[in-house]
């Protein structure tokens, strides 16, 4: 049994926004849909504007051992490798990506 989690995907550095590069954060994804599921049995949606932020919705099951912090280390890999030299000055400590869990 899944339960669905809420999480907004946002930069570390916060001069630039997620909405702005809705389309690379939906490549992302989806190159880590079938690795997350075959890893972890993890189900990942499609990410959506809520507001003036990304959200995606994550399908985990309950004795899962998958971590957030796996999937921002990902996003961050992605990025890197697809988008070289475009996205270094935005690194925050090592980081791209903040991603935290959306309440109610």
């Amino acid at each position: 049994m899944s339960f669905y989690k809420s999480y907004v995907i946002s930069f570390a550095d916060k001069d630039i926004h997620a909405v702005d590069f809705m389309s690379g954060i939906r490549k992302a994804s989806y190159s880590l849909d079938l690795p997350l599921y075959s890893k972890f049995d993890v189900k990942l949606q499609s990410p959506l504007f809520y507001k003036e932020d990304v959200v995606i919705e994550i399908g985990i099951p309950e004795d899962s051992i998958f971590s957030i912090d796996y999937y921002e280390k990902k996003m961050d890999k992605f990025f890197y490798n697809k988008y070289s030299g475009f996205y270094d000055e935005h690194n925050v400590g090592n980081r791209l990506f903040d991603c935290y869990e959306l309440c109610g």
